[in-house]
């Protein structure tokens, strides 16, 4: 079966704070993958005009494609480490939390996903003035010397202790959701993982290659699921929501 895959990277910390891991559908990527990898590391607001600026690596040097809330954003300016995009509507007003894409290709190494919350905290106030420089203390008075103490004996050398357990993920598992020829969202190809484990990275494929797809991440009961649908009724295609799962 011929199959045009749709690829979407999670960053783990959407899962489990803080670890950008990504991987294919069949094989965990190595540490040199990953420094080459797409990554967001942080995201600012500034209020006064509505832009956001996107701080992270390997944006490349052309112009990238960011969404946000699944709505494509405008990109003022980009480079290599940092991406200026503006910010429809009054979404910074109301405290909720939304999901931010930046792609420059279709590998998975070329897709990363931020979660920003707006609300947490308020804006930042104005800087107060200056306060008075206050007088200077007197000089307090000079301690006696302490006795030097005795030097203890040294303890005998503890024996070397177990190795502990390998770090990363390991058991690693693909999984497919049921296929679909809709291009509503409400009936979705739907997958997601298992408690213990985590999503690492998703995929769509699609049975005939002949509209291409849409795919999203969605928190559902709190638990993060991938979905996949047909960009266009009445085509006489389908596609399945792939994922890949792995254990810590």
């Amino acid at each position: 079966m011929n199959a045009r895959a749709s690829l979407f990277v999670l960053m783990s910390r959407l899962a489990c704070g803080g670890l950008l891991l990504t991987s294919g559908l069949h094989a965990t990527s190595t540490m040199a993958d990953s420094l080459r990898s797409l990554v967001i590391t942080q995201v600012e607001l500034d209020r006064s005009t509505g832009v956001l600026y996107i701080h992270g690596r390997n944006f490349g040097t052309g112009t990238p494609n960011v969404t946000f809330a699944d709505e494509p954003l405008t990109v003022q300016s980009s480079n290599d480490t940092q991406v200026l995009a503006v910010l429809p509507g009054n979404y910074h007003e109301t405290q909720a939390s939304y999901l931010l894409t930046v792609s420059v290709g279709p590998n998975i190494s070329q897709n990363d996903a931020f979660d920003v919350t707006f609300g947490a905290t308020g804006p930042r106030g104005d800087k107060g003035d200056t306060g008075a420089k206050g007088d200077t203390g007197a000089t307090g008075a000079t301690g006696a010397t302490g006795a030097t103490g005795a030097t203890g004996a040294t303890s005998a050398k503890g024996d070397t202790g177990p190795q502990g357990p390998k770090g990363g993920f390991s058991d690693c598992e693909s999984k497919t959701g049921e296929p679909t020829t809709s291009s509503k969202w409400s009936a979705a190809s739907v997958i997601q993982c298992e408690a213990g484990e985590f999503l690492v990275s998703g995929a769509c494929y699609e049975s005939n290659m002949a509209v291409g797809t849409s795919s999203r991440l969605r928190k559902v009961g709190g638990v993060w699921t991938y979905q996949c649908v047909i960009a266009r009724d009445g085509q006489n295609d389908s596609v399945r929501a792939q994922v890949l799962c792995c254990k810590p």
